[in-house]
């Protein structure tokens, strides 16, 4: 609220407020209303012959609630934000409630995970309280995408199998975390000549993964790898970590291994995008976390 491109917004805003409550209570005044002796007033409506709406005021308790309610928020509106920039006289904000909250839990754990970061990552996996701390930072952190089990999803890759896009061990992980990666496949449509190029390679992917293919197609593809999909992927497919180009001949997929995906994959191309977390979590938390994920890989 303090971020008005003019002074005018907050004066519009505060006075607005202001008034809109004031005005309230002789509102409520004006309809305290007595109820009536003798005859009961009604409204004229009737139902059903002989079901007539009275017209009594409001009860009176009724009413002292609602300017209970307007005292209070006159009194909020004094004490924390809400009048345009006005910040309140306690100067309370919702980012330094949290940057409160954060200095105090970084008061209490950080010690902790100092600990875990003096230790190698061996020893890490085998302490059994530092690895249910580190679990409980994946489930906070990496569950949404990656899954609770870590299985991942399509575009979300497995992290409790063998393969790798950018290696498995400590360092590797580590780093992947705490800076992200971008993981990028380029189109290949127009290289490789049009929808026949993409679908002759598509079919030696097929071939190179173990899977039902036409030879006469992967015949042909296999010429095209050869000169444009090598450089990073291998001759034989086997990938490359320091690049980020995943192994394609062991039918481990990470946006899918059917003939529809491959072909999408090398005729569209691929962005995947790991986000740092380093300002998130910070070098200590990262430490464990990736030794969490590594103790995954090294159970199967």
């Amino acid at each position: 609220m303090a971020d008005f491109t003019s002074e005018f917004w907050h004066w519009f805003i505060a006075i607005g407020t202001v008034i809109s409550i004031l005005a309230l209570f002789p509102l409520i005044l004006l309809n305290r209303g007595h109820k009536p002796e003798g005859d009961v007033e009604t409204s004229d409506h009737v139902w059903d012959e002989d079901l007539t709406e009275y017209n009594n005021p409001l009860p009176s308790w009724w009413l002292n609630l609602f300017i209970i309610t307007l005292v209070f928020g006159l009194g909020y509106l004094i004490f924390y934000p809400g009048l345009g920039s006005f910040q309140g006289i306690l100067n309370w904000s919702s980012k330094g409630q949290y940057q409160k909250e954060i200095d105090t839990a970084k008061e209490q754990f950080d010690p902790i995970f100092e600990e875990y970061a003096s230790l190698l990552p061996a020893d890490l996996m085998e302490n059994v309280e530092a690895m249910r701390t580190g679990k409980r930072l994946f489930l906070n952190n990496c569950a949404q995408c990656h899954g609770s089990d870590a299985y991942g999803a399509p575009g979300f890759p497995n992290l409790v199998d063998q393969d790798w896009q950018w290696g498995s061990d400590h360092e590797q992980i580590y780093h992947t975390i705490i800076n992200g990666r971008v993981g990028v496949m380029p189109p290949w449509e127009t290289p490789l000549g049009g929808p026949d190029g993409v679908r002759d390679v598509a079919h030696y992917v097929l071939n190179l993964s173990g899977q039902e293919h036409n030879a006469e197609f992967a015949s042909a593809g296999k010429v095209k790898y050869d000169q444009l999909c090598v450089a990073c992927h291998q001759a034989n497919g086997s990938g490359n970590a320091l690049l980020g180009a995943p192994n394609i001949a062991d039918n481990i997929w990470l946006y899918g291994g059917s003939y529809d995906d491959i072909y999408h994959s090398i005729a569209i191309g691929r962005n995947g995008v790991m986000p740092s977390f380093n300002n998130l979590l910070g070098e200590d938390r990262v430490y464990l976390l990736a030794a969490y994920i590594q103790s995954l890989g090294e159970q199967n």
